[in-house]
């Protein structure tokens, strides 16, 4: 029986002096430096040692950074920040496909493990509260719901015009209008009637509901024909 070819470990490397120098001192937090890898390893297709293709050094006032670029197997740039006098910008990785720039936070896994399933909900942009938890979206692709109880739902689109979104404020204030946490039909509603009030088309829509960090229920519409994998419901409410 052929045996099955071992991944080689991920790990990002360099000749150059001054990063050598910066990626040593990033892996000093051994924890940290763990967890960013495996946050890269779910968003890319890494195999074995990675090579930086660039740097730039920004210094302004009192603040100071080093960026550095390097590709996966399948051609998607990443852009990290392994040194910074800004603790904030030590946990974003940026990814640019052929399509999209995507940004995420690594500080958003605080409280559970990375998997697959989850890791989109480390996704990032802007950052908005209201009275029953967290909306953070980047009014575009993505809306991420965080709610009480490590309840989370997720609603991902692809529009037919960059130009169609909704408007997080706009999502803000009827989320507001709800006199109990929302459930996960009712933020489908609410979502469903601000893209026919925007006239928005779209693609695909991908939603997803999370409990503990665990996906328990996702529902995908493509066009006009929903598929629904699993009803997400809990042992007492329904979500």
């Amino acid at each position: 029986m052929e045996k099955k070819k071992r991944k080689k470990i991920f790990e990002l490397y360099t000749k150059n002096e001054t990063i050598v120098n910066v990626l040593e001192e990033f892996k000093n937090n051994q924890k940290s430096y763990l967890r960013m890898l495996g946050l890269l390893q779910l968003l890319g297709n890494f195999d074995g040692k990675t090579e930086v293709d660039f740097y730039e050094e920004n210094n302004k006032d009192d603040k100071k950074n080093i960026k550095i670029w390097f590709s996966d197997l399948e051609g998607n740039i990443f852009i990290l920040t392994p040194y910074s006098t800004s603790r904030a910008e030590l946990t974003i990785v940026e990814k640019l496909t052929n399509d999209n720039h995507f940004k995420y936070d690594l500080a958003l896994a605080k409280k559970f493990n990375l998997t697959s399933d989850n890791v989109e909900l480390t996704q990032t942009e802007f950052v908005s509260t209201f009275k029953f938890g967290r909306l953070i979206t980047d009014n575009k692709s993505f809306y991420n719901l965080f709610l009480s109880d490590n309840v989370c739902y997720q609603i991902q689109i692809n529009s037919n015009s960059n130009d169609d979104n909704i408007d997080s404020k706009e999502l803000l204030i009827e989320l507001n209008k709800l006199e109990n946490i929302p459930k996960f039909m009712e933020y489908i509603e609410i979502f469903d009637s601000l893209l026919q009030k925007s006239n928005i088309n779209y693609s695909l829509i991908s939603l997803r509901a999370y409990k503990n960090f665990e996906k328990i229920g996702s529902l995908s519409i493509n066009g006009d024909k929903p598929k629904v994998e699993k009803v997400p419901t809990l042992k007492k409410n329904k979500i």
